[in-house]
């Protein structure tokens, strides 16, 4: 398998009619779909190069399509960031236009270590929520999804902390299955997670 053709977070857009995959190399593939959610059916249609290196770990995009979110892992010690980037129009990546930026740690995650490197992104369905989910590259039982609330859907620069759930399961402590991506239901009452098969992948 190519470096190309590995990839580290999907979402799904316009009830299964997008579908965007984002490669290790930071690019963000967009797929349209003739039957929704049906892959066999999907067309590649465009790009955009999130990062120039390997550091983009996790994006979500707003369910109006107008906004995409970058999180960059923070790793040899660089700050994790969070980036926000304009669509226009929406759901068409290649117009992506940066248009904030922010410390994960100056909103947040724990910099105690600086050992909390951030991995994914969620948001609620109505945007009200944002969950970053974050691996701890020292302690790996210490694996977090913060939680946080935004006064304004999808503007990130509206966020208060709210607090952090603890993701460990028993393989954890040998970095054997630590907690990587992560996304909710559709009702919201479910969590899923993605594991990494070994500790020499993060």
């Amino acid at each position: 398998m190519c470096i190309r053709d590995r990839f580290r977070s999907i979402h799904i857009a316009k009830g299964g009619k997008i579908f965007y995959l984002l490669s290790i190399l930071g690019e963000v593939l967009r797929y349209d779909l003739s039957t929704p959610n049906d892959f066999r059916t999907a067309k590649y249609v465009q790009e955009f190069d999130l990062a120039t290196d390997t550091k983009t770990t996790g994006f979500s995009i707003s369910k109006d399509g107008t906004r995409m979110f970058q999180v960059d892992s923070g790793t040899d010690d660089d700050t994790p960031v969070l980036k926000t980037y304009s669509l226009s129009p929406p759901f068409d990546i290649a117009s992506a236009t940066e248009i904030h930026s922010v410390d994960l740690f100056d909103i947040g995650l724990e910099d105690d270590t600086g050992d909390q490197s951030a991995r994914d992104i969620e948001f609620s369905s109505s945007g009200d929520q944002m969950f970053i989910s974050a691996l701890d590259t020292n302690d790996f039982t210490n694996n977090r999804i913060y939680i946080f609330s935004l006064s304004k859907n999808f503007d990130v620069s509206t966020q208060t902390l709210l607090g952090f759930h603890k993701v460990v399961y028993p393989d954890h402590a040998t970095g054997t299955g630590v907690s990587w991506g992560f996304s909710f239901s559709s009702d919201g009452m479910k969590l899923f997670t993605v594991q990494l098969a070994s500790p020499a992948n993060r």
